[in-house]
């Protein structure tokens, strides 16, 4: 019997149009016995042949060389992908154990009842959450105060602040026009200056000015510090000068020893910019009602304010008044889609706005949008005190700025929205 035959009996006859795995053929064969020649290698005797599927077990044909003939006829990436899970299959076992003994250490480390805690906190502050991540994208923003801000010179700004006698006549301080615990101003509409002698403007709030881009109506001063001289210097406002300013603060001892200890030095120009400035940019009214409802806090608002929150959004009061002052970033003209200066107001020099520091014909009545926070209490209203209530400033709004007549339901829910902008007065 020839090798085919024997390979016939233990492998079965082939199927019809398909070969026989010449790989396996291979390894059916007897390996060579010592002492045998070379006629015996190449023919083996009938009872071998005929003993052959008895010897099977014997034989050196194993699954794995089994495997490794039929691999060879494929590509190699998938005989290397086979061996490699023949040979890692113990070390995957080994990292999913160890993975779940992990698991299982972790588990037995937690402590029920804080976990318990801590579950419920999260879900009570989840909604609120939501909440508040909804409503990011909104053009109003809540006021955060400044950080870093050293309280040593922050005192010593609302010292200087408060201070009449830093003014020409020893009557009149910064507070005097600017009052931080009634809504910044004065509450006039034009301020009162040295003698008694009125202002060239309306005083607008010092409070959250650190947030405009610019300060005054006009833009005259680009930041708070430069803003010092203004009020100092001004004959119709404090009438003092440096000089005077400077003796005074050097010869008063209490003075002297909290610029020495606190900023590094004696009084100098800079020195007290410095400090009324930083006073000033602690005087951030943060916790409106209306900062709770962008924080989540579904019960700051009433259901009018929201609705007068929509009309503002509606009528696209947004696209000036945003950002956290709720304005302040930006110049317009008084009048934008109306006339606001017609023949029957008698013009004056403080009505040209902007016009007063660039010298453009373009900023003639062009003023900084005023920020509306805390604007319940900053009566009265514009440039020049013209607007007596909230409810006449937004009146007026509507009719000049949006270009429509104003809708009585519209302007009263408007200003109740307004009112939820108030935020924590400093003392």
């Amino acid at each position: 019997m020839d090798a085919t035959q024997v390979q016939q009996d233990v492998l079965g006859a082939p199927e019809p149009g398909r070969k026989n795995d010449p790989s396996v053929e291979v390894s059916l064969k007897v390996p060579p016995q010592s002492g045998s020649s070379n006629a015996d290698r190449a023919k083996p005797s009938a009872a071998s042949a005929a003993n052959a599927p008895s010897k099977q077990p014997t034989a050196e044909v194993s699954a794995d060389k089994a495997d490794d003939g039929a691999d060879a006829a494929k590509p190699g990436l998938v005989q290397r992908g086979k061996r490699w899970l023949r040979n890692s299959w113990r070390l995957s076992v080994a990292c999913l154990l160890s993975a779940l003994g992990g698991m299982g250490i972790t588990w037995c480390m937690v402590v029920d009842e804080p976990a318990a805690q801590v579950s419920e906190d999260s879900n009570a502050e989840a909604p609120r959450y939501v909440a508040a991540l909804s409503r990011r994208h909104e053009p109003i923003r809540p006021l955060v105060p400044f950080e870093d801000l050293n309280p040593d010179v922050v005192s010593l700004g609302r010292k200087l602040f408060h201070d009449p006698a830093l003014s020409g006549n020893g009557r009149v301080s910064c507070a005097s026009c600017h009052q931080p615990a009634a809504g910044g101003d004065d509450g006039l509409k034009r301020s009162l200056g040295l003698d008694g002698q009125p202002g060239s403007f309306n005083a607008p709030t010092v409070l959250n000015a650190a947030l405009n881009c610019q300060q005054s109506w006009d833009g005259r001063s680009p930041t708070l510090e430069q803003h010092v001289d203004g009020p100092l210097t001004d004959p119709a406002q404090m009438g003092s000068d440096w000089e005077r300013i400077l003796k005074y603060l050097t010869t008063e001892t209490s003075y002297l020893r909290e610029f020495r200890t606190h900023m590094e030095g004696d009084p100098t120009q800079e020195r007290v910019r410095e400090a009324i400035a930083t006073y000033e940019r602690s005087l951030i009214t943060v916790n409106s009602p209306f900062d709770q409802w962008l924080g989540g806090d579904e019960s700051a608002l009433g259901t009018e304010a929201l609705s007068g929150y929509y009309t503002f959004h509606k009528l696209n009061c947004v696209a000036c008044h945003q950002g956290e002052l709720v304005g302040g970033s930006m110049f317009q003209p008084l009048g934008d889609m109306r006339k606001y200066f017609t023949a029957k107001r008698q013009l004056d020099e403080r009505d040209w706005g902007r016009f007063h520091v660039t010298k453009r014909d373009s900023d003639r009545f062009v003023f900084r949008v005023p920020g509306l926070r805390n604007a319940e209490l900053t009566a009265p209203y514009f440039h020049d005190g013209s607007a007596a209530t909230l409810e006449d400033a937004v009146e007026a709004m509507i009719r000049y700025q949006v270009g429509q007549e104003p809708n009585d339901e519209e302007v009263r829910r408007i200003a109740i929205f307004l009112r939820t902008l108030t935020g924590d007065l400093p003392e």
